[in-house]
């Protein structure tokens, strides 16, 4: 104990409430707490301890809160290589804290294996560790922290995100029937052009053109035949009945 020079202390002051805050985080994430302390309570001297689970956390760092001088100091320890704990130490003995507020920031990082919840406990290793600046014990009453663990950045579901589930698949579907509707209206594009008939330079339709052009063609062709059958036929008859005579 290293406030031996108060273990004659005898009357409890008023109970103090210690409070470390709770979070709800990630895996993976870093995240800070604050050890608060009620107004009032005339800490001049403080050994406080705490506790964490080591499979689920990892110590960061951690500094004095804002209402504090420069006597605080902080260390990470553990019993027998396990159960390690965060121990704060205050010692003013000309001074005292009167003022609600925080006296310890402490950084922890969520293990990314870990999920689900696990406390941070609060303790003072014995009656003479938190004191006033007239060697009184103070009583106090701790408020432990509980941090929810719920999974990692990266796949985790937001808790306070009421999201649709069937949303990704509401969202290809809509763009699965956009693609078909664009396919189909550039098929029935792609019909109506192959149907309507094009126009040349001088604003006809070609196509009727071209029907017309081959009409004509073939009339003259067949002109052409027929009136050679026929000369044929008569030439033929002439030159018989010259032979006759």
């Amino acid at each position: 104990m290293i406030f031996s020079v108060y273990s004659v202390a005898c009357t409890a002051a008023d109970s103090v409430e210690l409070k470390l805050t709770s979070e709800k985080v990630y895996a993976g994430d870093e995240f800070s707490l604050n050890l608060f302390i009620s107004d009032n309570s005339q800490m001049s001297g403080a050994v406080i301890d705490l506790s964490y689970d080591s499979d689920k956390l990892e110590y960061v760092s951690a500094e004095p809160g804002a209402i504090l001088d420069q006597n605080a100091n902080i260390s990470i320890r553990n019993i027998d290589g396990k159960n390690p704990y965060v121990r704060f130490t205050y010692l003013a003995p000309s001074s005292s804290v009167t003022s609600a507020g925080v006296i310890l920031t402490v950084k922890f990082k969520a293990l990314s294996n870990a999920t689900g919840k696990t406390e941070i406990k609060i303790s003072v290793p014995n009656a003479g560790d938190f004191i006033t600046s007239d060697l009184e014990k103070i009583s106090y009453t701790a408020v432990n922290s509980t941090v929810e663990i719920i999974g990692t950045g990266s796949t985790a579901k937001d808790p306070f995100e009421d999201t649709n589930s069937e949303g990704p698949i509401e969202s290809q579907t809509v763009e699965e029937t956009e693609s078909n509707t664009e396919t189909q209206t550039q098929t029935e594009e792609s019909e109506i052009t192959t149907e309507l008939p094009t126009q040349n330079d001088d604003g006809l339709q070609t196509g009727t053109a071209t029907n017309w052009v081959a009409v004509a063609v073939f009339a003259v062709v067949a002109f052409i035949a027929v009136a050679a059958i026929v000369a044929a036929v008569v030439i033929f008859i002439v030159l018989k009945s010259n032979k006759k005579k």
